[in-house]
């Protein structure tokens, strides 16, 4: 038989503060990336709930990039058009 072993309150406060924190990071990164790829006016490919591939233009998706713009620190969503002569 498997023993289970208990975790501490103390243990299971770390774990949640580390998830969360990881979630924070990866929702910056992913933030970041889009509005990388709005600035540069390329598109973004997503998975649907059935894992088909759908693409979306960048220009489309409504991304808070008050911390990236200092112009926009309202904290707003912004629809950026491209850039004349985007790469």
């Amino acid at each position: 038989m498997k023993q289970v072993q208990s975790v501490s309150d103390h243990d299971r406060q770390w774990l949640v503060q580390e998830a969360e924190r990881a979630r924070q990071i990866l929702q910056e990164a992913v933030t970041e990336a889009l509005w990388e790829k709005k600035v540069r006016g390329h598109y973004a490919i997503f998975a649907d709930k059935d894992g088909n591939a759908i693409r979306v233009e960048a220009e489309d998706i409504p991304v808070d990039i008050s911390a990236y713009d200092p112009v926009a620190g309202d904290g707003t969503l912004h629809t950026l058009a491209p850039q004349s002569g985007a790469v």
